[in-house]
């Protein structure tokens, strides 16, 4: 592909020397009006032609970033050098960097509106690449989007398909349970009425053991599942009886249940002692 380059005010074609890269050099430098690209300050005293000249060394060595310095310290010399400017918008359209090339080929035409057609190739050049990366990136940016939500999907049935074979596993139906915790298994709960629940209770408490600063160790917990009769919840508190309403006991819960009075369920709960219940799971019945 053929790059025109302008020096010293006449424009020539450099044929198989430059390739327009799309998408830059892969520097991450941009142009100094942005500006990324930082220019040293001057400590010589050149003119606005030698820096030009250096700039298009620097240029045809495809030395992106040294072409900008010096095509830019040019123009600090002398703001109305149009070649500099020309030249600059080369290098940063070969950086990929459409609107800095832009804002410099519009610059020129300012300057000399007798050059507006020979620029107006270079700006529709610059136009066309640009729309180019654009659609490029955002089709990386559609595949990325949609490689996200695959993989999103396929660790939900992964979710899904686990959750599933647990639960067959401990045979149980999530959905008839109106609170039920991760990785639930009702095999670890044993089947009690409450009074026997309330007897337990008492022999864990009486268990307990006193260590030698006084401190009360509660003895191990112990988990059952009792089909009850739900009274009331407020908060966290909540209470059941026997279907006989024989004995009620309150517990501990996390969460609201929505549980109306009478209504017959299955808790599955713990206890740690005679004054701490706690409900884990409730099942509909």
């Amino acid at each position: 592909m053929r790059i025109n380059f302008a020096k010293h005010g006449v424009s020539f074609l450099i044929a198989a020397f430059f390739v327009f890269l799309a998408l830059g050099s892969g520097t991450t430098e941009t142009a100094v009006t942005e500006t990324a690209v930082t220019v040293p300050a001057i400590t010589e005293t050149k003119t606005a032609q030698s820096y030009y000249d250096e700039g298009m060394e620097a240029l045809y060595e495809q030395n992106w970033n040294w072409a900008i310095i010096n095509f830019t310290r040019a123009i600090n010399r002398d703001p109305n050098f149009e070649l500099a400017y020309i030249n600059r918008g080369a290098a940063y359209f070969n950086q990929g960097k459409f609107e800095e090339a832009l804002a410099d080929y519009n610059k020129v035409i300012e300057l000399n509106p007798g050059l507006q057609e020979e620029i107006d190739q270079r700006i529709t050049a610059v136009q066309q690449q640009k729309e180019q990366a654009e659609a490029q990136r955002n089709l990386i940016a559609q595949e990325k989007a949609q490689e996200k939500a695959q993989e999103q999907a396929r660790e939900e049935a992964r979710e899904k398909a686990q959750k599933e074979a647990w639960e067959k596993a401990n045979g149980y139906d999530s959905a008839k349970f109106i609170i039920v915790p991760k990785g639930f298994s009702p095999s670890w709960y044993t089947k009690a009425d409450l009074f026997d629940a309330a007897a337990a209770a008492e022999k864990l408490n009486r268990s307990a053991m006193i260590a030698p600063d006084g401190t009360v160790w509660p003895a191990p917990s112990r988990n059952f599942a009792s089909e009850v009769v739900f009274v009331s919840q407020n908060g966290t508190d909540i209470t059941f009886r026997t279907a006989d309403n024989a004995i009620s006991r309150s517990m501990k819960v996390d969460g609201r249940t929505g549980l109306t009075a009478g209504q017959r369920v299955r808790i599955y709960y713990t206890v740690y002692r005679i004054e701490n219940w706690h409900v884990n799971a409730i099942e509909r019945l």
